[in-house]
């Protein structure tokens, strides 16, 4: 059978990184749900990678929107600790 002639079973894809720009990978997401195109590998960095593992462990796309939009990213990404776990030397600073 040559390439031409075979049918691929899902399409793979790849989410790069971006922070916010990352929320664009879920309209994709939703695009290929409307018209029932199937994911056979999923891959993706930073964001995507996030986004990536979400889809494939079963989130549809608007479940992973809400997701997505209730997080709060700052607090995410925020490397201060929180005043109870410093030490008690630290916490007049």
């Amino acid at each position: 059978m040559r390439a031409a002639e075979t049918v691929p079973e899902g399409v793979g894809l790849v989410l790069g990184g971006g922070g916010a720009r990352g929320a664009a990978h879920i309209g994709v997401l939703k695009v290929l749900e409307r018209e029932h195109i199937p994911i056979s590998h999923i891959a993706g960095t930073s964001v995507g990678s996030f986004i990536g593992a979400l889809y494939a462990v079963g989130y549809s796309a608007d479940e992973i929107e809400k997701i997505i939009l209730a997080i709060n990213w700052k607090d995410m990404f925020n490397d201060d600790p929180a005043r109870a776990q410093l030490p008690m030397r630290r916490k007049d600073e």
